[in-house]
């Protein structure tokens, strides 16, 4: 087996491994692991997260984060932290993001359990290694077709470059963990906007109104809520005071770094092949000056041999001695000329 195909072996086989232990950690414990899809909770949760649920634990305190279901949504799990109790054991929730509590009433038989871990951004990776293993097995596929009935045989630098620009356009396209937020409005008057602008993603945004084109908000970084205020310009409406757009808020060097790890692998394969061809070429190079200095060297022992009266030196470098014999015509594994050149 190839390195190629033992690599792209390890790939698959360390992918499946990771995705199984995933798998049966909430069939054998009372642990379930839940994604956050929303930014209801940022900071504290990061959409992308993925949040431990010890669903044998339900005990109920203001200010712990529950995994419940709520009785308007009953097919859903919200995360959210208790706000408030009520005597008769309900209790009200908030997301840590949102300007309100939210508007139902909890009961103990609604809660799934209470959160004891959150590993920020495993979603994400999870998400990638999912298509890196779809990709490792259709590589190791095209990989064995190619040496099985072609005899050609792909370098592991470009399987792994392609998997990895595959599962970077994925995630980047699909799942989207760059950008994304929400506007939560507080209040709206005839002359001013109170909102929060709760940005999930990664990517720092600005917030401006179509009802005050003279107004911009300050720099709003990933996964953190900023509340923002603004006039209403005269003449505007409330509709569009209602209309907040949201635009990345990066310098051109941000851009830079962005692009370079899009491209990253194909620069590592491009960079693999220069660095290749620059070896074959300082080889050659380093093979002429070698064929230079025996054709000197060579030449050294002729003279040698012509000042000693035929007989050659012993001690001559053995590339210019292999090069004297051929050239003489001497069989060096026999130690005598070939039939073709005795007497």
């Amino acid at each position: 087996m190839t390195r190629s195909a033992k690599f792209l072996t390890f790939l698959c086989g360390l992918s499946a491994l990771i995705l199984v232990a995933v798998l049966l950690f909430p069939r054998v414990t009372p642990y379930r692991l839940y994604t956050v899809t929303t930014g209801s909770m940022v900071p504290t949760i990061p959409v992308g997260s993925i949040v431990v649920v010890n669903t044998a634990d339900h005990r109920i305190a203001t200010g712990s984060i529950i995994a419940f279901r709520p009785p308007l949504v009953p097919n859903q799990v919200f995360m959210h932290r208790i706000h408030s109790t009520h005597a008769d054991g309900s209790f009200t929730t908030k997301g840590d993001a949102l300007p309100a509590i939210d508007p139902w009433t909890v009961t103990p038989g609604d809660v799934v359990g209470r959160e004891v871990g959150i590993i920020p951004n495993l979603a994400w990776f999870l998400a990638m290694l999912r298509v890196a293993t779809f990709c490792s097995l259709l590589a190791f596929a095209i990989w064995y077709l190619m040496y099985r009935y072609l005899g050609y045989t792909i370098p592991t630098f470009v399987l792994v470059s392609i998997v990895a620009t595959i599962s970077l356009v994925y995630l980047f396209n699909v799942e989207k963990p760059l950008i994304g937020a929400d506007v939560a409005f507080a209040g709206v008057t005839h002359s001013a906007v109170h909102a929060s602008v709760i940005n999930y993603g990664w990517m720092p945004l600005e917030a401006f109104s179509e009802a005050n084109l003279h107004w911009r908000s300050p720099r709003i970084e990933g996964n953190s809520v900023r509340h923002i205020t603004f006039q209403i310009a005269r003449g505007s409406t409330t509709l569009k005071a209602l209309r907040v757009d949201l635009v990345p808020a990066l310098h051109w060097y941000n851009w830079i770094a962005f692009w370079l790890l899009i491209t990253s692998p194909l620069l590592a394969v491009l960079g693999y092949r220069v660095a290749v061809n620059e070896r074959k070429r300082l080889r050659n190079a380093m093979n002429a000056i070698l064929d230079t200095c025996d054709i000197f060297q060579l030449h050294s022992i002729y003279d040698m041999e012509h000042a000693t009266g035929g007989h050659t030196p012993q001690a001559v470098p053995p590339v210019a001695a292999r090069m004297y014999e051929e050239e003489r015509g001497i069989d060096s594994a026999n130690g005598h000329l070939p039939r073709n050149r005795r007497p």
